[in-house]
């Protein structure tokens, strides 16, 4: 048994058909029906059952096709990194960020550029635990910053930073003449707030409806930028997290911290137990640390 016989196994069960699974293979149907039935004669029982019309798993197949899958995953997840392994010398550096943290982690980028050569840097903007966990299982980012709680037993999760939620709004905006602004003073006004998948969306959410209170909602956007643009324009108001809005160089904005519970976050750093990490991997990791005064975690 070979990782190519299982590919052919896991290509006839997906399509169903030996003559769709050899087109899509670029094999011709005899020898992808051949290979099938020496794989089936090497184990030692049916994996198929065949008619004219379909093809579908024996029971000892169904069983059989389970571990397939997850042989085959762990084979590409092996191929990736011994890829990594044979270019250590062409360094690749993929990250996945939510926005508030762009601006901090470009610092630590140019920091570490002057300690190491990177050939390439991918940073793809990712919200929900969902895709957090899929992003480092299917070995598509090296590591993630995230602000969602995550537990899982393949990957590592360490605290960076906690930060609060603040109120932002036009700089002459009526609320700023109020000390103390709770949320029943926001809930009149318009109010601009990030898409589904954010998870700053349901904490805002949370907060306002353990104290009974609705958001007049008109607008759902999903970059802080654009969610900026339009309060600079005095189109409403929003709550956003405190280190993006340390980092807005507008003097039409200002915000104010709020006093809930539901307004604080933490972010974290979450990476695969199972990945081979590069030299080059780990530094960067310790230039997080270092940026954010921690002492990185023995693992």
């Amino acid at each position: 048994m070979d990782i190519r016989q299982l590919t052919y196994f896991i290509s006839v069960v997906e399509n169903k058909s030996f003559s769709k699974a050899a087109k899509k293979l670029h094999l011709s149907q005899p020898s992808l029906s051949n290979a099938i039935t020496k794989l089936e004669h090497n184990i030692g029982f049916p994996l198929l059952e065949r008619s004219t019309r379909s093809v579908r798993l024996s029971d000892s197949g169904e069983l059989f096709y389970q571990r397939a899958i997850e042989i085959l995953k762990k084979f590409q997840q092996f191929e990736i990194e011994s890829a990594e392994i044979q270019q250590v010398g062409n360094k690749q550096l993929s990250i996945g960020i939510i926005e508030s943290t762009k601006h901090w982690i470009s610092q630590v980028i140019r920091d570490y550029n002057k300690h190491q050569s990177i050939t390439h840097y991918q940073l793809d903007e990712i919200l929900s635990k969902e895709n957090v966990i899929n992003a480092l299982l299917n070995y598509k980012n090296h590591l993630v910053l995230t602000n969602q709680e995550i537990t899982h037993q393949e990957l590592n999760v360490q605290k960076l930073y906690s930060e609060k939620l603040c109120l932002i709004a036009n700089v002459n905006h009526a609320l700023f003449k109020i000390p103390n602004i709770s949320l029943s003073d926001i809930q009149p006004y318009p109010f601009i707030i990030c898409s589904d998948g954010f998870e700053t969306r349901n904490n805002i959410f949370k907060a306002f409806e353990a104290e009974n209170l609705s958001l007049d909602v008109q607008f759902s956007v999903e970059r802080f930028e654009t969610i900026c643009e339009l309060i600079s324009n005095d189109l409403g108001i929003s709550i956003l997290p405190e280190r993006y809005c340390e980092s807005i160089n507008d003097s039409r904005l200002h915000f104010e911290y709020l006093d809930s519970s539901y307004f604080n976050r933490t972010v974290y750093l979450v990476t695969s137990k199972n990945r081979f990490v590069a030299p080059h991997v780990n530094l960067f990791i310790k230039h997080i640390f270092d940026f954010h005064n921690l002492e990185v975690p023995i693992e």
